[in-house]
């Protein structure tokens, strides 16, 4: 959760702040516009995304020469080679929310409006739509030129080496396993990937540009959302059998490329039951980063457990805009008959409805039937 003053988290709460966004772009190291208006913006992120935060943000920049800013070479300002910026959201009158560090990856569409000034034509403004992603997109393009193996024996460490960038330490770290990366499109993303999935979560950028893991598992409650009222416009739930599994088969091999087979792990009792209604829904598990028979079998079993439990109902919930919030986050959904607790998984912040739209995977109270914990 992006941290604030009391005084702003009461206003964000109570749903009564003003907020603007603006921009300041590098190239490198170095500044190159500081304090750019954005007039209308949307940035999303999702879990489990190759690149998790992405969005388009429209600047207006004003020049004191009556120069243009619209980019149309390669170093020109805010051209998509290369320059980044630093989105912050500012709250009142002094208050500033940084949203994230981006990648301009594109300019779709740019103008300037000129004004007849004595002899000279000037611009006036100059409008610049960005699209921009985090900087996982910029690990995204770096492949692999020839065979390479991890370097560190730190999971952690090697994170740092294949990407670049600094960390944000979140889970524990484990013991790197002897492996070879894949030369392929995305293949050092794939790799970071692979490495995070380890460590038991999925990559993800912070809103300062620092690179971390997302556990699965859900943390403390950082905010309590009432249903209904000003805060709470819309909530829907859905059920689905997407990502329940009852039986998990693992694909390994040991450092020499042998198969390592152990038994699938299957619950046979039950309304989850491989011999039930429900019928058989199978998961293939496969993992470079399992090496050992012992390993092996933890991994298969816990991912019977976590196929098996995981919410299989997700909350869309629409409130005034609250920029604190990230995916990854825990909150509450609280209304008379019930309450609800789970794990940000979407987001999007948008001024155009001063809202936020948050996917919230939550478990939800079990029906009066049997549990299916029975593993064999």
């Amino acid at each position: 959760m992006r941290q604030v003053s009391p005084l702003a988290a009461d206003a964000i709460e109570a749903g009564s702040f003003e907020a603007r966004l603006q921009l300041t772009a590098f190239y490198g190291a170095e500044v190159t516009l500081a304090d750019v208006p954005v007039a209308s913006w949307s940035l999303s992120s999702e879990e489990g995304r190759d690149v998790p935060t992405v969005g388009t943000l429209d600047a207006v920049y004003v020049d004191e020469q009556g120069n243009s800013v619209t980019p149309r070479s390669f170093t020109d300002y805010l051209a998509p080679f290369g320059q980044e910026v630093l989105a912050r959201l500012v709250i009142g009158d002094d208050e500033v929310l940084p949203l994230g560090r981006l990648r301009i990856i594109e300019t779709p569409d740019s103008s300037d409006s000129n004004v007849l000034h004595g002899s000279r034509v000037i611009t006036a403004a100059s409008r610049v739509r960005l699209e921009v992603a985090d900087l996982l997109d910029k690990v995204r393009h770096a492949g692999f030129t020839g065979p390479t193996s991890p370097r560190h024996q730190s999971c952690w460490a090697e994170l740092a080496h294949l990407t670049g960038m600094r960390l944000a330490r979140s889970v524990d770290d484990k013991t790197m396993p002897r492996i070879e990366y894949e030369i392929s499109t995305d293949g050092r993303l794939k790799a970071c990937q692979e490495i995070a999935a380890h460590l038991g979560g999925t990559l993800y950028v912070r809103s300062d540009g620092a690179l971390t893991v997302l556990p699965k598992a859900t943390g403390p409650v950082v905010r309590r959302i009432p249903v209904g009222g000003l805060r709470l416009s819309e909530m829907r739930r859905a059920l689905s059998t997407d990502g329940i599994f009852n039986e998990v088969v693992g694909i390994f091999e040991d450092a020499d490329r042998n198969p390592l087979w152990v038994p699938p792990e299957r619950i046979t009792s039950g309304p989850l039951s491989v011999d039930g209604p429900l019928g058989r829904r199978t998961r293939y598990l496969e993992s470079r980063m399992v090496k050992d028979l012992d390993e092996a079998r933890r991994t298969v079993r816990a991912a019977l457990k976590e196929s098996s439990t995981l919410a299989s109902v997700e909350i869309d919930v629409e409130l005034v805009l609250d920029p604190r919030l990230e995916i990854g986050d825990t909150v509450q959904l609280e209304r008379d008959d019930e309450t609800l607790t789970g794990r940000i998984t979407k987001a999007a912040h948008s001024p155009s409805k001063t809202s936020l739209t948050v996917a919230v995977t939550a478990m939800v109270p079990e029906p009066n039937l049997e549990r299916a914990n029975a593993i064999d």
